[in-house]
């Protein structure tokens, strides 16, 4: 069941990358054109980091400028954070703790990655993700609709 949310743009994919300023700056243009959530995969450091660019936005917001932004991060399912090293669960209690929701996907014997995938891309009308990777969340956005922004 596809509940898309028009205002709504998505982060994933599992590739690091070296360009914050350019997820600022795309998140920053969306902003202006109309998008005032964000939901992201609480799975991975690329998500994580493109969480944190969204609230450093959050910060710089001024009266009636820019409309009030709402910050989703999806986990997988419960103990999935207790798997990673502690650089990425500092990461992730950090980012999480500034969420206005989050949202578990699912039990972990019963997690299936391209359902958890679908479950984000199908509250989105806006993918953002590395250009490199995340072949099958960019197969299914284009399949269903969902404009594909790659970060370098």
């Amino acid at each position: 069941m596809l509940i898309k949310r028009k205002k709504t743009a998505c982060f994933l994919g599992e590739k690091r990358i070296n360009h914050s300023a350019m997820v600022y700056f795309v998140a920053d243009k969306l902003l202006k054109n109309g998008i005032d959530s964000f939901v992201f995969s609480a799975d991975t450091f690329f998500c994580l980091e493109s969480a944190m660019q969204v609230i450093l936005l959050r910060k710089k917001q001024c009266g009636n400028i820019v409309p009030k932004i709402k910050l989703t991060g999806v986990i997988p399912y419960e103990t999935h954070v207790n798997f990673r090293t502690e650089k990425y669960r500092n990461m992730y209690f950090d980012v999480m703790e500034k969420c206005d929701e989050t949202i578990c996907f699912d039990e972990e014997e019963h997690y299936v990655a391209a359902d958890f995938s679908e479950f984000i891309l199908n509250r989105s009308s806006i993918l953002i993700c590395p250009e490199k990777g995340a072949e099958y969340e960019k197969l299914y956005a284009a399949a269903t609709g969902i404009k594909i922004i790659g970060i370098p």
